[in-house]
């Protein structure tokens, strides 16, 4: 291995240190949330909120345009092309057209909510309620084009940033309201998690040192052309993932019923939290990099390579420990009343799987611009989920959506691989093929363990099997990123604590 490779894996794992330690602290935020909410009101009113956002995930993903993702390839290679004029116009086009979308957002929500709560609750009760939370549309707008500009620049650190201090000023802010409104204060608590959000971005993305510029009629439609040609198709597959989802939530509400939703979801958020670690990393850094190389196919898929290496090196171990120790974090982090959450969260961890390995090679789509395959992928895939989740929960109950989330991800993996290497002619090394086979073999080792009947033999041999993957992924972080970069880092830390 060469210096060189040394340095771009030592750079990964940087990236998604320090982007994974601010996910993390953003994630246990969260859970402090999530733990009063479950805490207080139980599964149904759970499931109650999730109902609420996802509707208002459909009208977001509708209204965004794609915006917010179309604009981070935009701003990444004005940056990279040192013209200070092109930055500041694409960046002052993409502010202008997250508040036009926010506001039609806010407007649609509005108007649909009468309707959308005869539709989810078969009663208007609801209406006020989901008219409000056309505000989080609004914030959840402007926050990502905030977020594109920082991930355009590539600012780390503030990315990170965003993350803590975002969830702070959302905690601070929900809890309370949670306390004393109890079930009334759902919709404030989504509100006001929005604007402690948005406040977050709103400040860092503002230090971002851009000249103000006069711009045109056409200059305007120009670039927003530019910017709405990817962003228009990626809101056609944000439009069908939501919609996929929600009618996913609606099969268990009709088929199980409310409780099952909160279970589902429950379930959803405690498997990903990890994995969100290392897809926070490629978001944020990965693909302006990858955006950055995408007409150099040696480069674009070397950096493929080494991102996928990453991610399933330092997603592994926490994938085995979550089913491993999966109810134990269930009952830490919700309550004993969420017990039934266990069996989908094992089938949904087993997606997540196919999630790590499989999104490196999505990204591909976006840098290059191919927009016809982005959408088939992701429309295909939202089909089998939502197909596969009936199936399921008609024979397994609500088990069933867990089923259905690994399945849809078992498809994904064979659909990207296959267009990747037709199109744009990526393959993955055998270096690459035998981490994939090796992690999936102690995934699936670790979910065996869960149908051991023993408390005493399925915990201690899930321990040991988290310890070996846990070795296992340090031996290959050393390989990667050679002992020499490892042992300067480790004296460098060390000098922080000398007297």
């Amino acid at each position: 291995m060469s210096i060189a490779d040394g340095q771009t894996y030592g750079r990964i794992l940087k990236t998604s240190a320090l982007l994974g330690c601010a996910s993390l602290i953003h994630v246990l935020l969260g859970i402090v949330r999530v733990k009063v909410l479950a805490v207080q009101l139980g599964p149904e009113f759970y499931g109650q909120m999730a109902l609420y956002s996802g509707l208002t995930g459909i009208i977001g993903a509708v209204v965004s345009l794609g915006i917010g993702q179309g604009a981070v390839r935009e701003i990444a290679a004005a940056v990279g092309s040192g013209d200070q004029r092109r930055v500041s116009a694409t960046v002052a086009v993409l502010r202008r057209l997250v508040w036009i979308t926010g506001l039609i957002g806010l407007l649609v929500t509005v108007v649909l909510a009468y309707p959308a709560s005869w539709w989810t609750f078969d009663s208007p009760d609801y209406a006020w309620g989901m008219a409000a939370l056309g505000i989080t549309v609004l914030f959840t707008q402007l926050q990502s084009g905030q977020n594109a500009i920082l991930s355009g620049f590539r600012k780390i650190r503030e990315l990170a940033a965003i993350n803590i201090v975002g969830g702070v000023w959302s905690t601070i802010l929900a809890i309370p309201i949670l306390l004393i409104f109890r079930e009334q204060g759902i919709v404030p608590f989504l509100l006001a998690v929005a604007a402690g959000q948005l406040a977050a971005s709103w400040w860092y993305a503002r230090r971002v040192p851009l000249s103000h510029i006069q711009l045109t009629q056409n200059e305007f439609q120009t670039e927003a052309r530019v910017i709405l040609g990817l962003g228009i198709t990626m809101v056609a597959a944000g439009v069908v993932v939501s919609a996929s989802a929600y009618a996913i939530q609606l099969i268990l509400l009709k088929y199980v019923d409310e409780a099952a939703v909160g279970l589902y979801q429950s379930a959803f958020t405690i498997s990903g939290i990890y994995v969100g670690f290392i897809l926070q990393a490629m978001s944020g850094d990965y693909y302006p990099r990858l955006a950055g190389v995408s007409e150099d196919r040696a480069a674009r898929n070397r950096l493929v390579q080494e991102q996928s290496e990453m991610a399933i090196l330092l997603a592994i171990p926490g994938l085995v420990g979550s089913l491993v120790f999966s109810e134990l974090l269930i009952l830490l982090l919700y309550s004993h009343r969420f017990d039934g959450a266990a069996g989908i969260f094992h089938w949904q961890t087993l997606g997540l799987l196919g999630r790590i390995v499989s999104w490196p090679l999505g990204f591909i789509f976006l840098a290059r611009n191919d927009r016809w395959a982005f959408f088939f992928s992701e429309l295909a895939t939202a089909g089998v989920h939502v197909a596969a989740v009936w199936v399921a929960v008609n024979y397994y109950g609500m088990v069933g959506g867990g089923i259905g989330f690994a399945v849809q991800y078992l498809f994904y993996i064979a659909c990207v691989c296959w267009i990747t290497r037709v199109r744009h002619g990526y393959v993955w090394e055998r270096s690459t093929l035998i981490l994939v086979l090796t992690g999936t073999l102690f995934v699936g080792l670790a979910f065996g363990s869960t149908y051991i009947t023993d408390v005493f033999w399925r915990y201690g041999a899930g321990g040991l099997l988290t310890f070996a993957s846990a070795i296992w992924s340090v031996y290959g972080l050393v390989q990667r990123i050679g002992r020499e970069r490892i042992n300067a880092r480790i004296r460098k830390f060390r000098s922080w604590f000398r007297w």
